[in-house]
């Protein structure tokens, strides 16, 4: 990653629309659904920092290898 490029965080919507992936996450009721979303967003954002590497950097970076091999 540039050093110049933001670090962008991950939206509700974004962690929703991969949370509604999961069959416990229809488990949950709506006030549990909004602890886990922020969770979910938190976490990404430890991620993020931790390795200086968005989800979406780390796909195109794997679809590359995988392209080589």
């Amino acid at each position: 990653m540039h050093q110049h490029q933001a670090i962008r965080a991950m939206s509700p919507q974004q962690a929703i629309r991969i949370l509604m992936l999961s069959p416990c996450y229809w488990l949950l009721n709506p006030p549990e659904r909004n602890i886990l979303v922020k969770e979910y967003c938190a976490a990404h954002a430890v991620a993020v920092a931790t390795t200086g590497v968005t989800a979406g950097e780390q796909d195109r970076s794997l679809d590359q290898r995988s392209q080589l091999h």
